[in-house]
């Protein structure tokens, strides 16, 4: 995974610790944690999302203990416990900072998600939906889905299907158009092109997508959706407004549990019924990384008899 940091971006945050998780007196320059002994203990935080084959582990605090960022004239925000302590520190934001970082977060976050439902629906097939005249109109255009899903589950038996889908506009200045993935079951490009009955249906399915498992292949293709959940966001996006869609009732589950160790926390994944998880990821990975510690997992699918 390299330094790529979303995989885990919308997991529970927390401090760190020493001992087993982090490295014993570790120094980073200019990172929030001296030692993480010397200012709080906790468990150690594991989560599992069901049928996608990724879990993680963060370190976090286990006490009741309050904290909260404050804004000094140093030029540094401070991370103040209810006791008065200073936990850490980091340079002050200014709002458009502030607005930017929130903003990247959310984005994240929105790509951790979207991949996950691809990969827990076995979404492998993506198409774009165009249109012939112009359309600016977010909202119409979003109409204009829901009556294409209406008329694909009618004519399919009625029956719903998982699917998602994101907006983009046209780098040509063409208005809008529709990245969708849907499982290949669901494809029929003559049908659906008169169906949908705006523009042109484009199919997408790049070779390196035949080469890999099934989750492979759904979480390649998440991530060129993810491409479009985030491409000009902070020019395109609308404040507060979902950054994809997918249809209802096919969303991932989350198990999560807390741990004393991280022996324990590991075994718990590690044994997880039917899957094969193996670490990919940790904070020890990134010099840079000023967060709680984090220990990320993959698993490449179910394996018989476990």
């Amino acid at each position: 995974m390299g330094n790529n940091k979303e995989a885990f971006s919308d997991e529970d945050n927390g401090d760190g610790g020493c001992g087993e998780g982090p490295r014993q007196g570790a120094r980073r320059d200019g990172g929030p944690f001296p030692c993480q002994s010397d200012i709080t203990v906790g468990p150690y935080k594991a989560s599992i999302a069901i049928d996608t084959g990724e879990a993680t582990i963060v370190y976090g605090h286990s006490g009741p203990r309050a904290s909260s960022w404050e804004s000094f004239d140093d030029g540094w925000d401070w991370l103040v416990s209810d006791a008065g302590e200073l936990l850490a520190k980091r340079p002050s934001l200014t709002e458009e900072e502030r607005e930017a970082r929130n903003l990247e977060r959310a984005n994240k976050r929105a790509i951790v998600a979207l991949r996950r439902y691809c990969v827990r629906n076995d979404l492998q097939k993506m198409l774009t939906l165009t249109y012939a005249e112009e359309s600016w109109d977010r909202a119409a255009v979003k109409r204009d889905m829901n009556l294409l899903f209406v008329r694909w589950r009618r004519l399919k038996g009625g029956g719903a299907f998982p699917y998602a889908y994101v907006l983009e506009l046209h780098p040509s200045g063409h208005g809008l158009h529709v990245h969708v993935a849907v499982p290949l079951r669901y494809i029929d490009k003559h049908w659906l092109q008169e169906t949908w009955g705006h523009g042109i249906v484009h199919y997408r399915d790049p070779k390196p997508l035949r080469e890999r498992n099934s989750r492979e292949r759904s979480r390649r293709l998440s991530g060129y959706l993810a491409k479009y959940v985030s491409k000009d966001m902070s020019s395109d996006h609308v404040a507060y407004e979902q950054r994809y869609s997918v249809a209802q009732g096919f969303n991932f589950e989350v198990k999560r549990s807390s741990f004393n160790t991280l022996v324990e926390a590991r075994a718990w994944i590690l044994l997880f019924r039917g899957e094969h998880f193996n670490e990919v990821w940790s904070y020890a990975d990134d010099e840079n990384w000023d967060g709680p510690p984090v220990w990320v997992f993959r698993s490449p699918g179910k394996l018989e008899g476990r």
